[in-house]
């Protein structure tokens, strides 16, 4: 780790926010429902996660996986952040090479980069 030169990381410099309208805008289907592309077992979680977090499955049938993940994961967000255990490894690295004037790279610079990533799967 000394003799890097630079730090890759898998997020933004700043922390994200939903972006709702480009998600629903490239993770709506054009066809079919969310439980065409779901296992029996991956709809009973599904089925469950929504009925918890109060999310409507009219909504989520119309999305692909991702965006279904991702509106999941932005409802659950609150709780998710009150029992949120922090791994300050990233960041005593992150200091590391900030200290030494080492170049800090973001893998996607944006956060809208993260749907883009996403909706990018075939």
């Amino acid at each position: 780790m000394n003799e890097s030169t630079e730090l890759w990381q898998e997020d933004p410099a700043t922390p994200c926010a939903f972006n709702r309208a480009l998600n629903i805008e490239l993770g709506t289907r054009k066809n079919g429902k969310l439980f065409d592309d779901l296992t029996p077992a991956q709809q009973v979680r599904v089925t469950r996660a929504a009925k918890t977090l109060g999310i409507s499955m009219d909504i989520l049938q119309k999305t692909l996986p991702w965006a279904a993940g991702a509106i999941v994961a932005a409802t659950d967000q609150p709780r998710h952040m009150s029992v949120y255990k922090v791994d300050d490894s990233k960041e005593l690295v992150l200091k590391c090479f900030q200290a030494r004037g080492a170049k800090v790279n973001p893998e996607l610079a944006e956060c809208d980069d993260w749907i883009h990533f996403y909706a990018d799967f075939p």
